[in-house]
């Protein structure tokens, strides 16, 4: 990616040969306001991206007769509470649950670091 102009926006790419990583490169600014450069320890919020291939790779695991789509969340989730209602697979894909979205507030171990980053990473905070 010789003309790839690392002022922008920033991607990682990693290469991966019979389960193993074989090379990996970032590019780009990780934070164009701060101008704070993508590590390998960037992370990336992805967020709705992630859920197209959940989704597909739930319907292979019904179709191999892995698991149904009307199984209650429960089965695979033991933690997750009662609810009054049983809450299934079929309702998160659909977003039909009646979960609410929750954000969790990331928690950073901090070191010494510049008030650019600071700054970036306050930005991360929810109230």
């Amino acid at each position: 990616m010789k003309n790839y102009d690392e002022k922008a926006p920033s991607f990682t790419i990693g290469i991966m040969k019979e389960n193993q990583l074989v090379d990996e490169k970032q590019f780009g600014l990780a934070n164009l306001e701060y101008q704070i450069p993508i590590t390998r320890e960037t992370s990336f919020h992805v967020a709705s991206v992630s859920k197209q291939f959940t989704a597909f790779s739930i319907l292979l695991l019904e179709n191999e007769g892995k698991l149904s789509l009307y199984d209650d969340i429960r089965t695979y989730i033991p933690e997750m509470r009662d609810f009054e209602n049983t809450i299934t697979i079929r309702h998160l894909l659909s977003h039909t649950s009646g979960l609410k979205d929750q954000y969790m507030r990331v928690i950073i171990p901090v070191r010494k670091m510049s008030s650019k980053k600071e700054k970036y990473l306050k930005s991360f905070e929810y109230w």
